[in-house]
């Protein structure tokens, strides 16, 4: 059953639907992050999600308007497997998530991929839902400071009813280095066909 918590905060407004655990909410010190007073959000730690798994959603985040979770401290969320931009759990208006791979990686602590195509390793992985009018931004492309730093950038995988990837979702791969989406990859995003993606 989910427990629902709503929290609105300088970047939007986040509702946690947490299936397995009651979501956190506390302030062990002051943060720089749009949180009021440092808050922090957890799924739990419940046991690891496979987000390739059709009907497996986990703990979901649900989001409203337009968040960067660039500019919240990594440590802030946790644990979360999905995050939804659907109207139809609660989601408001036309959404859109800024998101960048150490973001992926830091909220991903139980959820994982592992396509079946060869080459593919398994690694942490977050779904996103939304709707037609909803878009993802994917930063750590060649434009991006992100990149420059790190030589990463996001790529588009096989999906969409194969490699593993379930039906009416495309697998997104973020690559440490090179143009191979079975290479150095690290980090997973299974995002639902019809929300507008862009990489940079």
């Amino acid at each position: 059953m989910y427990r629902p918590l709503r929290i609105r905060i300088a970047i939007g407004v986040l509702m946690v639907l947490s299936a397995c655990a009651h979501p956190r909410s506390d302030a062990p010190e002051a943060s720089q992050s749009p949180f009021p007073d440092g808050t922090i959000i957890s799924g739990g730690n419940n046991p690891n999600d496979d987000m390739l798994a059709p009907d497996n959603r986990g703990d979901v985040l649900v989001l409203s308007n337009n968040v960067d979770f660039t500019k919240v401290d990594k440590d802030r969320i946790k644990n979360i497997e999905t995050l939804s931009m659907l109207n139809a759990i609660g989601a408001r208006n036309k959404s859109m998530i800024i998101i960048d791979a150490a973001h992926v990686l830091a909220m991903a602590g139980t959820g994982f991929a592992a396509p079946t195509d060869p080459g593919y390793d398994p690694n942490p992985a977050l779904r996103i839902d939304g709707d037609a009018d909803d878009r993802l931004l994917l930063l750590g492309g060649d434009d991006s400071a992100i990149s420059k730093a790190s030589g990463g950038r996001w790529l588009r995988g096989a999906g969409n009813g194969t490699n593993g990837v379930p039906a009416g979702y495309d697998l997104y791969v973020h690559v440490t280095k090179g143009f191979s989406p079975t290479a150095n990859a690290d980090a997973y995003l299974v995002v639902q066909k019809g929300i507008a993606v862009r990489a940079r």
